[in-house]
């Protein structure tokens, strides 16, 4: 049997979307996924999300730029006074009032990087330039 690797990646929240694509994965007969960052917002799925990756035992989660946006707010690291900030800070008062603590704690321990060993070969794997780590806001 093949080995077949599903990347899944830019979520944002959709649930629908993200279905789709886990139905279409298994009529190709995908073996395993790995998750490559931006599951939640500026979309309103939240525990759904986790547990639709974890239905298909997901082994590999990498964080992206929103969850970066998700912790800075969680840090208190916005500013009230730009108007993006706001947006992601309500964003993220939505999910932290319907998000189950174990998927925030999840998010907190998200790598931006990891590396892969399959069959001699080494897969970087980052939703980011894996050399350094984006402050910058990929939204407008």
């Amino acid at each position: 049997m093949k080995h077949k690797i599903a990347l899944l990646a830019d979520v944002h929240g959709n649930i629908s979307a993200l279905k789709a694509v886990l139905n279409d994965c298994k009529k190709e007969n995908v073996t395993e996924y790995w998750f490559l960052g931006d599951l939640l917002m500026p979309g309103p799925g939240t525990n759904e999300l986790f547990q639709l990756l974890e239905s298909v035992n997901t082994t590999l989660y990498v964080k992206g730029n929103w969850e970066d946006c998700f912790l800075e707010v969680l840090q208190k690291d916005i500013d009230l006074d730009h108007e993006t900030d706001v947006y992601i800070a309500r964003l993220t008062q939505f999910q932290c009032e319907n998000l189950n603590e174990a998927y925030i704690e999840k998010i907190k321990c998200l790598p931006m990087h990891q590396v892969e060993n399959r069959n001699a070969l080494s897969i970087s794997i980052s939703h980011h330039l894996p050399q350094k780590e984006l402050r910058e806001r990929f939204i407008s």
